[in-house]
């Protein structure tokens, strides 16, 4: 009887995993308060596993980085991870980078900034940036996405200054969520006139196109779940423009002398969205379709009565490998009723057809369709565990082709456009494009941004 109980007392702790033994407190079990894991929580946020000939530690972060050392006996020890194989050289630069990591996430505001050279045919050379806010409504929610509040700023040479963002705020588990467009601007822009008979007889100069425009801008979606892709939601849209240094053709035209040089446009609506992206800045797969649609009134403050309607279609699919992408996007923009001229569905621009000038083309209906082919070298492997400057380069390739019209059946010209252009990633899932554009009859555009065109 004794010796069938020490028998089975025998193989009972052999068949438990083998644990090193903590020592002076360096090596720490994960704490009580972390060890149930619930749908909301994840403890690897705060633990790292290490295995060092085959003896298995659960430290915190923050004492595997102020005791590495204590682990590993060779500084070309290969170990075990977070269930990579590596070296210890690149396991110790992962520890400092975790810890950082670790520490980061206890704090429920974030604030990151981002800078460097802008450039478009509109704003010409100039610096951009942005500074961004991000914090949890619900701390104690860990599947909760973050609210970012960015302020994004452009100052160019030619004295354009922008100030603007895209708030967004995530409530109720997500299934309240809160997008707002914001900002001002004073930059100069050109009006080439309404629909391809007028436009294509006018040309580009400070006396034919050319004026300033002061605009404050306001308009906040706010959208509740359906299911887990879908989101029905209301918007409001109060936009106040003021426009100077209105060039002679300008002012004898129709379009300009109807609204004068400052008015307000008012309108509420209704939102749909339907979005299996991957992520929202850099998507590498999923769908996207948006569709809107705004009645500006007068008796809202608006200048005018008018209806703005927009269906945007966005798809992204794997190519050859994980940091590969082909992308195409399909929009359509209706306005019908007294429309002010700078709210008419128009296309051109650094988010769209790059190689035209901002709004250049512009009628009561617009449609465009474009194809993008973006490449970041090296694999999801290098990336993830060395990240090498070359994995952080990148090209884009596209190509355009869009109308306007009075109307959707009188799209009778088409305009295309193609061009290629540089990445470097300067964040995780954020890029720094230089773009080259070319349009038809017109030389090529460059621009620079932050974050992809679509």
């Amino acid at each position: 009887m004794h010796k069938k109980l020490c028998l089975i007392i025998f193989y009972f702790f052999l068949s438990i995993p083998s644990y090193s033994q903590p020592t002076d407190s360096i090596i720490t079990q994960i704490p009580t308060q972390y060890q149930n894991k619930t749908r909301r929580y994840d403890a690897t946020q705060y633990c790292d596993t290490l295995i060092v000939e085959n003896k298995k530690y659960i430290v915190t972060k923050k004492e595997l980085k102020d005791n590495f050392r204590n682990y590993t006996r060779g500084f070309n020890d290969t170990i075990v991870y977070n269930g990579d194989t590596l070296t210890t050289r690149k396991v110790r630069q992962l520890v400092v980078k975790n810890n950082k990591d670790s520490i980061r996430a206890h704090k429920n505001v974030w604030t990151s900034i981002l800078g460097g050279p802008s450039y478009t045919p509109e704003s010409s050379l100039g610096i951009g940036g942005a500074v961004i806010l991000s914090f949890k409504t619900n701390t104690k929610d860990s599947l909760l996405k973050r609210s970012t509040i960015p302020f994004g700023f452009l100052a160019s040479v030619n004295s354009t200054f922008m100030l603007s963002g895209r708030a967004e705020f995530y409530f109720k588990e997500n299934n309240i969520q809160i997008n707002t467009s914001y900002g001002f601007s004073y930059a100069p822009n050109n009006y080439y006139g309404v629909g391809f008979d007028q436009i294509d007889k006018n040309y580009k100069s400070d006396s034919t196109t050319l004026y300033t425009s002061f605009q404050v801008k306001f308009r906040p979606i706010v959208s509740f779940k359906i299911t887990d892709k879908i989101l029905l939601g209301s918007i409001i849209d109060y936009t106040y423009y003021r426009l100077e240094d209105v060039n002679p053709k300008m002012e004898m035209d129709p379009n300009y002398i109807k609204y004068g040089d400052e008015f307000l446009i008012a309108g509420i609506g209704l939102n749909f969205r339907y979005d299996s992206r991957d992520n929202n800045t850099m998507p590498y797969s999923g769908m996207r379709i948006n569709a809107s649609s705004v009645a500006y009134r007068e008796w809202l403050g608006s200048v005018s009565n008018y209806t703005y309607t927009s269906i945007d279609y966005r798809q992204y699919q794997r190519l050859f490998d994980r940091r590969s992408v082909l992308s195409w996007t399909a929009r359509v923009d209706i306005a019908t009723g007294d429309v002010p001229f700078t709210e008419l569905p128009s296309f051109g621009g650094p988010f769209d057809l790059r190689g035209y000038d901002k709004g250049h083309f512009r009628d009561n209906t617009m449609g465009y369709f474009m194809t993008e082919y973006r490449h970041m070298f090296g694999s999801e492997a290098v990336y993830n565990h060395r990240r090498p400057l070359y994995s952080r380069l990148g090209f884009a390739v596209w190509g355009a082709v869009a109308s306007v019209g009075p109307s959707l059946t009188e799209w009778d010209q088409a305009k295309w456009n193609y061009g290629v252009g540089l990445r470097y990633e300067v964040q995780p899932n954020t890029n720094f494009r230089l773009d080259i554009g070319k349009s038809q009859g017109a030389k090529p555009l460059i621009y620079m941004n932050i974050t992809e065109a679509f």
